[in-house]
């Protein structure tokens, strides 16, 4: 019986492995093919195996990187990273399921939005994605940061990813 159900598991990785291929990987570009064949696979390792994502969130998270690059039209090293650290952070704050993730998002720009008494902009909302995901800032120290200023200053929040 256990052998079948890791059998199940195994097929069911495979599945979500075969679909984020087909959808965000350029297998036109046989450069790096491998390479990011290998990324692919340890993402969903990582986001299955370890921190327990639904499907639904795992493909969320290669949407996300895959549409804002959509000049680039394939996946390279950096985004794996951004991908990655998309995924600590999720798990981090306890995001299992398309739901968590909206009221992730949500929280965090409520927060914010209290503090600085105004709505994010795009570029506000871009800057402090980027440090949470590319230089793995804490939302607290985000937040805290905002705290102490009193108001929301990219350039200011930008050293804390330094």
């Amino acid at each position: 019986m256990e052998k079948r159900k890791e059998s199940v598991t195994m097929n069911k990785e495979k599945q979500l492995y075969n679909y984020i291929k087909s959808t965000f990987i350029d297998e036109h570009i046989k450069k790096d093919y491998e390479e990011k064949n290998k990324n692919t696979k340890q993402i969903i390792r990582l986001c299955k195996e370890e921190y327990g994502f639904d499907d639904e969130v795992v493909i969320k998270i290669f949407k996300r990187i895959y549409y804002s690059t959509e000049r680039q039209k394939r996946l390279n090293r950096y985004q794996f990273d951004f991908m990655k650290g998309m995924a600590e952070a999720w798990n981090r704050n306890n995001v299992r399921t398309k739901e968590d993730v909206r009221r992730y998002y949500k929280n965090l720009e409520d927060e914010i939005v209290s503090i600085i008494n105004r709505d994010l902009t795009e570029l506000e909302k871009c800057e402090i994605e980027s440090l949470v995901y590319k230089y793995r800032v804490r939302e607290r120290d985000i937040i805290d940061k905002i705290k102490e200023k009193g108001e929301l200053d990219i350039y200011n929040l930008g050293v804390l990813g330094k």
